[in-house]
């Protein structure tokens, strides 16, 4: 190979490991700063180099580039960003019926009300949830126990506070109590606001949720959404579960 060919090849490849596109500077050439440079560079006389000594110092140059680009994709890298409103899953699958839901407040709650509201079908509501981060970073929940359903899909898990975990925990015993024994209204409001305070979450309210069905003899038993943006605990009624049962009082 001759000197002409091995310089047009090593000049080749400098062009493919230099991570500025050609077009970005091909008006930079008509700057006084180029024509200065040149002018510098043409009044030095030529010195003889080394095949061997040029062969090594282009090799440093392109890997030198070639660290410059990983460097230049590490630290552009970023986590994705939410894009995305909530989703709520039928099943531990990303191909099962997904349904959009409302950001903010308890994601698990919001999608328990579709379970309950039968929007997944006439199945019971899942005792537990998991929340992941889909690929675009928006939440996305699924049927399951915590921290069993994520990993499985290979998506990240939500990041949760102990604050969140407190509140979450609370929230599963309290709406088993009063779904379970199917009480009414004014014992769920006075058990859930006693509860409330005991457990230290100072400042919430409990109450009736605004636009839904009154409590009778066709819907006497309570059940709990929380709305932690508001610091307040709704109070849903629900159909008699059990044929027969005596309806518990209403009032108060």
């Amino acid at each position: 190979m001759s000197d002409e060919e091995m310089s047009v090849g090593l000049l080749e490849s400098l062009q493919r490991a230099n991570p500025v596109s050609v077009d970005d500077v091909a008006n930079r050439r008509d700057l006084p700063s180029a024509h200065a440079l040149f002018a510098e560079i043409t009044s030095q006389r030529p010195r003889r180099v080394r095949r061997r000594t040029m062969v090594i110092v282009i090799a440093l140059v392109v890997l030198a580039l070639a660290a410059l680009v990983g460097a230049f994709a590490v630290v552009n890298r970023s986590d994705p960003a939410v894009t995305a409103s909530p989703v709520c899953y039928g099943a531990p699958s990303l191909t099962s019926r997904a349904i959009v839901t409302a950001g903010g407040g308890d994601l698990r709650a919001a999608c328990a009300e579709l379970w309950k509201n039968g929007d997944f079908g006439a199945g019971p509501v899942p005792k537990d949830f998991d929340v992941c981060v889909l690929p675009k970073g928006a939440p996305a929940v699924f049927p399951g126990e915590a921290g069993s359903v994520c990993g499985t899909l290979g998506l990240r898990a939500e990041d949760t506070t102990p604050s969140d975990n407190r509140f979450r925990d609370f929230m599963k015993k309290e709406g088993n109590a009063v779904t379970e024994n199917c009480i009414g209204y004014r014992e769920a409001r006075d058990m859930v606001t006693r509860d409330l305070e005991q457990h230290g979450f100072h400042g919430w309210t409990v109450g009736l949720q605004p636009d839904t069905v009154p409590f009778d003899a066709s819907n006497p038993c309570a059940s709990l959404t929380p709305a932690p943006d508001q610091q307040t605990i709704f109070i849903v009624p629900l159909p008699l579960n059990r044929p027969g049962e005596t309806a518990p009082p209403t009032t108060g």
